[in-house]
């Protein structure tokens, strides 16, 4: 006992011991890093002395006007030296001869600043940038790695150190310091290592090393340097001697560097006379100078021809190379580290691999190049744009930037949009490493090497669950800054989105309510299109390799992966490595709740279809309880009824269920889902997904959108009147004739006197209510009779001897596609009081109810079976019957209608009449007309043959109109089909 407690203690001391040497280490590297941003500060004060020195060394004063230098200098820096990228390859396009395609070498190098001494340095001149290292790449990658101590007892140190590695051909060395002549601590044989984990799961950005002796663990800076230096290890490892040869001949990698230069911000390369160094020559940005020694001349002239063919100097294109070339005003939107709007007019030519930008037309001052490639993009000059700034605007959109070039001249810009766009397309596509390794795995996969696959995974933790943020996208994505329809949103570019996503996807166990997080990745993806595969790669990629299968994080990243499945359909080629995924997951974990979502996320893919809306937050309960959700459909006269529907289910396919529960399979016209609120309805498209009306309808809802409060509903009613005539009185159909047909009446859209309609509206009430009883009243009038005739009817003299004047009809019946958003605030707004015609028209409406309450008394003892039959006998004896009417204005003056009218659809026909006339002024069978449709917003247009002029309508039922239109003429191409030769 006494013993294991002296180990407790020692235990316990070592750990408190460590500890506080971790701490110091932490302050040590704290304090160092302080004393650096301090030395780097002081550095950029001193850049413009150690300037003027090495200027005033130039060979040849007379080489290099001093005043016509600076003013170029503070000219050009604000905006125009093209903007230093750390990446060259993207935006910088090399501009080498054939014998210049590569330049290597020893040179000195002073680069000013505090620490103002010449260093020997390999540089390396490759894809207009110039890099040094402190010795020629020998080394397949160099960098500083934080180690932890290899001891083993009480004495031993195992804290963490901060040590510079080099990996040379299979040994990876650790020094004390990146320094020349920095003593070695130690060399690891990779080739005899027992194996290389990704540890991530312990300490962020960290690897094993393990050998017989000893196990290291090291720590990167960063995920994306850790999975650099896992692969590159990995690599060595598995690579036989051929492989290792090329590893070793690869060319000089920037990242591997001290420092580089991109050869786009150079204005001068000269030669300068220092006793000490006689082969000297100065780099001049207009930031800083860097002086450069060769160890001869040929070795000099050789770096000046070959900078100078990079630097901004003059230019010389052959007349091929010039796909096109003009005057443009070039204005930057804006950059990380320049932030504003400045315009000034450059000189632009464009090649087949950039857009090179000039001072002036002489070509001797190269300001910058905008690279093209396949994820660059050019936006169409703009009429709207031109009307508010006078010149045309088109955009360029690269990696880093974005550019807006304007010319007074329409034609130009189109040219130069169209040349532009050509260039990129000719580009071949950019293969991110996520992209190669799927291709990969599918290769693996069809061959069925179980083995491979592992190993893929193994070696790639891009492909695989880390605990660290995601620097870049998976796949790539198109540049430039997001144009969206609603700028509430706030959306910055498809890269910034991307990572953003992924960032709310690691952390998603701990939102207490993941609903508005699970809609705002989904609207995300519904307003931003390429970020769907992107997202369906980063669940992927978080769902593999989970050690519990059954975590909370995981469990929630797999019913947002089973959200996206019922939501959007992915690319083919992503759409199989999804499946791949699924099915890999369930093989692996069955008899989890992982593996039940991965089986409904599944079985979602099967049957997804686009979608309009993302899911509703009722949607959504029912994908995370895997199971179909229930929607309510209404019908006339309060009948309702609940259909289990699940994320694809179509419009038709509730309909095919509701005839065939009611039996109205052998019916003579034709059934549609309506969405409706109040008196604004719309004809839902047998293709729509019904949870998109549903999400849509939960939208209006939070925005207070509907008619007089109404709320919106799923309403199945009759669409397509093909043989009013033979339905049977017994039958439902029936019912839903005489039902539509009242609802016709009370809407005013059909053709009858006041007398009538008091006749029908008794007829009703006998119906409902039966005989009528001392005291009955009509509480809601609208619910019998047309109240709107009563607001268009003209009024007696009032006193002052004037007829009053009709009040125009404020009540718009319409569709919801038709009817936008301000009209239904406006209905919602005007008809807030629900007694307004009342309060305005009290005298007629009581005189209208007691009408129809005397023509009531009449009815005593006719049942409600005979009251529906003299009801609809009566509709029935309208020639047109079955026809919908839309009211319509007219504005050609070269037809003879007046300007409000009624648009009459029906089975065999279009027809126009006068308002509330029975008999139209014009009818054209479908076989004479040649088109209709909508050329802009809410004006209706048919072109009928042997007519001059086409009919052109006002309206906003256009969408309903010609869908009515549309589907009368199928059930005619239909029947023609069916009748035999």
């Amino acid at each position: 006992m006494l013993i294991s407690r002296i180990r407790r203690e020692e235990e316990a001391l070592r750990l408190e011991k460590e500890e506080a040497e971790r701490l110091v280490e932490e302050k040590r590297l704290e304090e160092e890093v302080r004393r650096r941003e301090e030395e780097l500060a002081y550095a950029m004060q001193q850049v413009m002395t150690h300037f003027d020195d090495s200027i005033a060394q130039l060979n040849s004063p007379s080489d290099l006007n001093l005043d016509k230098y600076y003013g170029d200098m503070f000219e050009e820096a604000d905006q125009d030296s093209e903007y230093q990228d750390d990446d060259p390859d993207e935006d910088s396009v090399s501009r080498k001869s054939d014998d210049l395609q590569y330049w290597e070498g020893y040179l000195n190098m002073k680069c000013g600043g505090m620490v103002n001494t010449w260093k020997k340095r390999y540089c390396v001149l490759r894809d207009e940038t110039l890099m040094w290292f402190r010795a020629k790449q020998e080394a397949l990658k160099s960098g500083w790695l934080m180690k932890k101590g290899g001891g083993t007892s009480t004495l031993s140190r195992r804290n963490w150190r901060k040590r510079f590695f080099v990996l040379k051909g299979i040994e990876l060395a650790y020094y004390e310091s990146d320094s020349d002549g920095a003593p070695c601590k130690g060399i690891i044989n990779i080739k005899q290592t027992k194996d290389i984990l990704d540890s991530s799961f312990g300490r962020e950005s960290s690897l094993d090393i393990i050998t017989d002796k000893r196990t290291y663990h090291i720590v990167a800076d960063n995920a994306d340097d850790l999975s650099e230096w896992f692969s590159i290890l990995m690599r060595v490892k598995n690579a036989n001697e051929y492989e290792l040869k090329q590893m070793q001949d690869e060319d000089a990698n920037p990242k591997n560097a001290i420092g580089t230069l991109d050869v786009a911000v150079i204005d001068s390369v000269v030669p300068v006379h220092l006793q000490t160094k006689p082969n000297a020559f100065a780099i001049i940005t207009a930031e800083r100078v860097f002086n450069m020694s060769a160890d001869s001349p040929e070795d000099m002239n050789g770096w000046l021809k070959a900078l100078t063919q990079y630097h901004k100097g003059q230019r010389t294109y052959s007349k091929e190379e010039i796909l096109m070339s003009g005057w443009l005003t070039k204005e930057n939107t804006g950059t990380i580290s320049r932030p504003g709007i400045t315009r000034k007019k450059r000189y632009f030519i464009l090649t087949s691999h950039s857009l090179d930008i000039y001072k002036s037309v002489d070509l001797q001052h190269k300001l910058g190049a905008i690279a093209l490639n396949r994820l660059c993009s050019v936006t169409v000059p703009d009429d709207k744009m031109f009307k508010e700034i006078g010149t045309w605007k088109f955009t360029i959109h690269s990696r880093r930037y974005s550019y807006n070039l304007f010319t007074p001249s329409n034609d130009e810009a189109w040219k130069w949009t169209y040349a532009i766009q050509e260039v990129i397309d000719s580009k071949p596509p950019i293969e991110t490493p996520s992209q190669i390794l799927i291709k990969e795995l599918r290769e693996a996969s069809l061959n069925g090497y179980n083995d491979e696959i592992d190993k893929i995974y193994k070696l790639n933790p891009i492909l695989r669950n880390v605990p660290y943020m995601l620097k870049s996208p998976l796949l790539p994505l198109p540049y430039g800054q997001i144009m969206s329809s609603n700028l509430d949103k706030g959306y910055t570019t498809l890269q910034d989105e991307a990572v953003k996503i992924f960032n709310v996807l690691q952390g998603s166990e701990q939102l207490p309510d993941p609903m508005p997080v699970i809609q705002g990745i989904l609207q995300t993806c519904q307003d931003l299109k390429p970020l769907q595969d992107e997202v369906y790669c980063q669940l992927v990629k978080q769902t593999t390799w989970v050690k519990d299968a059954d975590n909370l994080n995981n469990l929630r990243n797999w019913q947002i992966l089973c959200c996206m499945c019922c939501t959007f359909i992915p690319s083919r080629s992503i759409l199989r490595y999804v499946r791949f995924h699924i099915k890999r997951q369930v093989e692996l974990s069955p008899k989890t709740q992982m593996a039940a979502y991965a089986g409904y996320a599944l079985e979602a893919l099967k049957r997804t279809r686009t979608r309009e809306f993302v899911p509703s937050r009722d949607e959504i309960i029912a994908i995370l309880g895997r199971r179909d959700m229930n929607a309510t459909v209404f019908c006339h006269g309060g009948g309702s009824c609940q259909i289990s529907i699940n994320s694809s289910t179509t419009a038709g396919q509730v309909i095919h269920t509701l005839v065939k529960g009611m039996n109205l399979d052998s019916c003579y016209n034709r059934f549609s889902l309506y969405e409706k609120s109040g008196l604004v309805e719309k004809a839902i498209d047998d293709r729509s997904v019904v949870a998109d009306i549903l999400a849509k309808f939960e939208r209006f809802r939070a925005r207070g959108l509907s008619d007089r409060g109404k709320p919106w509903q799923l309403f199945f009613k009759l669409f397509c009147f093909l043989d009013t005539q033979s339905v049977k009185p017994d039958s439902i159909e029936y019912s839903f004739l005489f039902e539509q047909a009242h609802e016709e009446v009370i809407r005013g859209k059909f053709p009858a006197t006041d007398e009538q309609l008091i006749h029908l509206s008794a007829l009703r009430m006998q119906f409902d209510k039966g005989d009528y009883v001392h005291g009955d009243w009509i509480n809601d009038l609208t619910e019998v009779y047309p109240v709107d005739r009563l607001k268009v009817k003209p009024k007696e003299d009032n006193d002052f001897g004037f007829q009053q004047r009709d009040r125009k009809d404020t009540f718009i019946s319409g569709t919801l596609r038709g009817i936008g958003e301000k009209t239904l605030k406006r209905l919602q707004k005007s008809a807030s009081d629900d007694n307004i015609l009342e309060s305005v028209y009290r005298d007629d409406v009581s005189a209208t109810i007691t009408a129809i309450i005397d023509k009531w008394r009449t009815l005593k003892g006719t049942s409600a079976e005979r009251a529906q039959n003299i009801y609809m006998s009566f509709m029935r004896s309208w020639k047109y019957f079955g026809s919908r009417l839309f009211e319509v204005e007219c504005h050609d003056g070269r037809q003879a209608y007046p300007k409000s009218i009624w648009l009459s659809v029906n089975k065999s026909m279009v027809a126009v009449h006068k308002i509330n006339d029975p008999n139209p002024l014009d009818e054209f069978p479908y076989e004479k007309i040649l088109s209709f449709g909508a050329p802009i917003p809410n004006e209706y247009k048919i072109i009928v043959e042997g007519r001059r002029s086409e009919l052109t309508f006002d309206t906003t039922e256009v969408f309903e109109i010609a869908k009515l239109m549309k589907a009368y003429i199928n059930e005619i191409v239909k029947k023609r089909n069916m009748i035999p030769a």
